[in-house]
Protein backbone atom coordinates (compact mmCIF):
# COMPACT_ATOMS: atom_id res chain seq x y z
CA UNK A 1 0.00 0.00 0.00
CA UNK A 2 1.27 3.42 -0.87
CA UNK A 3 0.67 5.59 1.55
CA UNK A 4 1.31 9.81 0.87
CA UNK A 5 2.35 13.16 3.16
CA UNK A 6 -1.56 13.62 3.13
CA UNK A 7 -2.18 10.57 5.42
CA UNK A 8 0.46 12.18 7.55
CA UNK A 9 -1.29 15.73 7.48
CA UNK A 10 -4.52 13.96 8.16
CA UNK A 11 -3.08 12.52 11.71
CA UNK A 12 -2.37 15.73 14.04
CA UNK A 13 -1.20 13.29 16.88
CA UNK A 14 2.30 12.01 16.74
CA UNK A 15 4.52 10.48 18.99
CA UNK A 16 8.35 9.12 18.62
CA UNK A 17 8.43 5.02 20.17
CA UNK A 18 11.94 5.60 21.68
CA UNK A 19 12.51 1.69 21.77
CA UNK A 20 12.19 1.22 17.70
CA UNK A 21 14.41 3.93 17.38
CA UNK A 22 17.80 3.89 16.12
CA UNK A 23 20.16 6.46 18.06
CA UNK A 24 22.58 8.06 15.55
CA UNK A 25 24.54 10.36 17.53
CA UNK A 26 25.05 11.97 20.84
CA UNK A 27 26.71 15.64 21.04
CA UNK A 28 27.35 18.59 23.29
CA UNK A 29 27.00 21.93 21.57
CA UNK A 30 26.31 25.55 23.38
CA UNK A 31 25.58 23.78 26.92
CA UNK A 32 22.93 21.66 24.98
CA UNK A 33 23.03 18.05 23.96
CA UNK A 34 21.45 16.95 20.70
CA UNK A 35 20.19 13.90 20.60
CA UNK A 36 19.34 12.49 16.77
CA UNK A 37 17.74 9.38 16.37
CA UNK A 38 17.56 7.90 12.87
CA UNK A 39 15.52 6.91 11.99
CA UNK A 40 12.91 7.40 14.54
CA UNK A 41 9.69 5.27 14.89
CA UNK A 42 6.82 7.83 14.55
CA UNK A 43 3.48 6.98 15.48
CA UNK A 44 0.43 8.98 13.86
CA UNK A 45 -3.10 9.02 14.80
CA UNK A 46 -6.07 11.03 14.39
CA UNK A 47 -6.74 10.14 17.98
CA UNK A 48 -3.90 8.82 20.50
CA UNK A 49 -1.07 7.51 19.37
CA UNK A 50 -0.60 3.99 20.52
CA UNK A 51 -4.05 3.63 21.85
CA UNK A 52 -5.75 3.78 18.65
CA UNK A 53 -5.48 3.05 14.88
CA UNK A 54 -3.05 4.91 13.16
CA UNK A 55 -0.01 5.03 11.08
CA UNK A 56 4.06 4.16 11.07
CA UNK A 57 6.32 6.40 9.75
CA UNK A 58 10.07 6.58 9.96
CA UNK A 59 11.59 10.11 10.13
CA UNK A 60 14.66 11.59 11.71
CA UNK A 61 14.43 13.73 14.64
CA UNK A 62 16.66 15.69 17.20
CA UNK A 63 15.93 15.91 20.50
CA UNK A 64 17.65 19.09 21.87
CA UNK A 65 17.92 19.05 26.19
CA UNK A 66 18.95 22.34 27.11
CA UNK A 67 20.71 23.04 31.21
CA UNK A 68 22.00 18.99 30.51
CA UNK A 69 24.63 17.21 31.90
CA UNK A 70 25.73 14.22 29.85
CA UNK A 71 25.93 11.35 32.57
CA UNK A 72 26.45 8.32 30.89
CA UNK A 73 26.79 8.11 27.07
CA UNK A 74 27.53 4.66 24.50
CA UNK A 75 30.78 4.23 23.33
CA UNK A 76 29.23 2.32 20.14
CA UNK A 77 26.74 4.15 17.65
CA UNK A 78 24.63 4.12 15.78
CA UNK A 79 22.66 1.37 17.77
CA UNK A 80 19.43 0.70 18.16
CA UNK A 81 17.73 1.62 21.69
CA UNK A 82 15.75 -1.92 23.06
CA UNK A 83 14.70 0.29 26.14
CA UNK A 84 14.65 3.12 27.82
CA UNK A 85 13.22 5.89 28.74
CA UNK A 86 12.05 10.08 29.32
CA UNK A 87 11.37 10.82 32.93
CA UNK A 88 9.55 14.47 34.29
CA UNK A 89 9.74 14.70 37.93
CA UNK A 90 6.34 13.74 39.33
CA UNK A 91 4.97 12.25 35.97
CA UNK A 92 5.34 8.63 34.70
CA UNK A 93 8.17 7.69 32.57
CA UNK A 94 7.39 8.05 28.77
CA UNK A 95 8.37 5.35 26.25
CA UNK A 96 6.08 7.57 23.57
CA UNK A 97 7.10 11.66 23.29
CA UNK A 98 5.00 13.87 21.56
CA UNK A 99 6.08 15.09 17.86
CA UNK A 100 7.03 18.07 18.40
CA UNK A 101 6.97 18.42 22.08
CA UNK A 102 8.57 20.96 24.12
CA UNK A 103 9.34 19.92 28.22
CA UNK A 104 9.84 22.25 31.43
CA UNK A 105 11.57 20.34 34.05
CA UNK A 106 13.41 18.14 36.17
CA UNK A 107 14.17 15.94 33.36
CA UNK A 108 15.91 12.43 32.67
CA UNK A 109 16.64 10.84 29.66
CA UNK A 110 17.68 7.61 29.49
CA UNK A 111 18.05 4.38 26.48
CA UNK A 112 19.62 1.30 26.99
CA UNK A 113 21.33 0.39 23.53
CA UNK A 114 21.10 -3.39 21.91
CA UNK A 115 25.20 -3.20 22.63
CA UNK A 116 24.12 -3.11 26.15
CA UNK A 117 25.32 0.56 26.08
CA UNK A 118 23.52 2.94 28.51
CA UNK A 119 22.58 6.46 27.69
CA UNK A 120 21.87 9.15 30.16
CA UNK A 121 21.25 12.82 30.82
CA UNK A 122 19.36 15.03 33.28
CA UNK A 123 18.11 17.94 31.96
CA UNK A 124 16.06 21.30 32.75
CA UNK A 125 14.56 21.96 28.95
CA UNK A 126 13.76 19.27 26.48
CA UNK A 127 12.74 20.22 22.80
CA UNK A 128 11.57 17.64 20.21
CA UNK A 129 11.54 18.35 16.98
CA UNK A 130 11.43 16.51 13.03
CA UNK A 131 14.35 16.88 10.95
CA UNK A 132 13.17 15.75 7.76
CA UNK A 133 10.19 14.02 5.47
CA UNK A 134 8.61 10.94 7.46
CA UNK A 135 8.17 7.66 5.28
CA UNK A 136 5.23 5.72 5.59
CA UNK A 137 6.15 2.11 7.47
CA UNK A 138 2.67 0.56 8.07
CA UNK A 139 -1.02 1.33 9.46
CA UNK A 140 -1.89 0.41 12.70
CA UNK A 141 -4.83 -1.67 13.44
CA UNK A 142 -6.69 -0.18 16.90
CA UNK A 143 -6.86 -3.48 18.62
CA UNK A 144 -2.69 -3.36 18.05
CA UNK A 145 -2.33 -1.25 21.10
CA UNK A 146 -4.74 -2.62 23.47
Amino acid sequence: MIQNLETWKSHQNREVDLHDSRLASVTESDGAILIRLEPAYVIASGDEPGRNGGSGWSADVEITLRGASLKNAPTMVPSWISDGFVGLAGCARMFLVSLPSSLDGDLTVYFITDNAEELLVKATRMEVVLHDEPAFAEKIEPDLWR
